[in-house]
């Protein structure tokens, strides 16, 4: 497929969870898409935040539709 990339062994790393800064709540937290697509594409990915407590689960984003 031309102008497809494979995201396979690659790696990714997020840095910043939370919805603002200063702050540990990932909740409706714009990561969460960003996160999506390159996981969506087969690549690891690894996200890091100081705010946020090792382990917390990122919710999945809503889409409209």
């Amino acid at each position: 497929m031309r102008g497809v990339a494979s995201g396979q062994g690659s790696r990714v790393l997020l840095l910043g969870l939370a919805y603002k800064k200063n702050t540990g709540d990932t909740r409706e937290t714009p990561a969460a898409r960003v996160i999506e697509l390159p996981a969506r594409m087969g690549a690891e990915v690894r996200a890091a935040d100081p705010h946020v407590a090792a382990g917390v689960h990122v919710p999945k984003p809503v889409v409209p539709g």
